[in-house]
């Protein structure tokens, strides 16, 4: 999960609602399904991280349900009960043979980025899942600062993004996020932006 995403997180459970931790939803907007598809009706080679790159995978129908459990569940952080991960590449060889079959659409892997994993995890070493009484999701008992220590944060967070201080910003995030680990690209921004090198 990204940094952003986390603090969303924290922003809607503070608030006392709902998070619903999914997978890839399929046919969602930038899901790898959708991805896959442009690149087929493109005539370009499919890209993927790593041959081992697994995800777990919803139809939209999944999602929409799961959701509407997930509202009667106010106020938790929750996560779907899901079967074994597929391989983004097996998904990949089945689009192209269904959209495609009479053409050889080749593989390509990109590497993983930074931050990017070779499997999903619904919850870090820090939260423990337990089963809910709505069926198919599981409540995530997380770590989550005090609704003043948020709100203190993000205003520090919005003053930094406003003065372009790229090495608050971050340190901000990372005390709202304590395991998220920065890019080497973005750590090169903070170093540049404290040694007075204009970004």
């Amino acid at each position: 999960m990204g940094a952003t995403k986390r603090v969303a997180e924290q922003i809607v459970l503070n608030a006392g609602g709902a998070a619903l931790r999914l997978g890839n939803v399929l046919s969602s907007r930038g899901s790898a399904s959708e991805v896959f598809a442009s690149q087929i009706a493109a005539g370009v080679p499919l890209t993927i991280t790593d041959a081992a790159a697994s995800r777990y995978f919803l139809t939209l129908d999944e999602a929409v349900n799961l959701l509407l459990f997930a509202a009667l569940e106010l106020p938790t952080l929750l996560a779907p009960v899901l079967p074994k991960p597929h391989r983004v590449e097996d998904l990949a060889r089945f689009m192209a043979r269904e959209l495609a079959p009479d053409r050889a659409i080749p593989i390509r892997l990109t590497g993983l980025r930074a931050g990017d994993r070779l499997t999903e995890q619904f919850w870090s070493a820090e939260e423990t899942a337990t089963p809910t009484k709505a069926t198919g999701l599981l409540t995530i008992q997380s770590p989550l600062p005090t609704s003043a220590n948020l709100q203190g944060a993000l205003l520090r967070l919005r003053d930094a993004l406003i003065a372009r201080d790229v090495a608050s910003a971050l340190s901000e995030l990372r005390g709202l996020v304590p395991d998220y680990t920065p890019s080497a690209t973005l750590l090169s921004l903070v170093s540049r932006s404290d040694s007075g090198v204009n970004a």
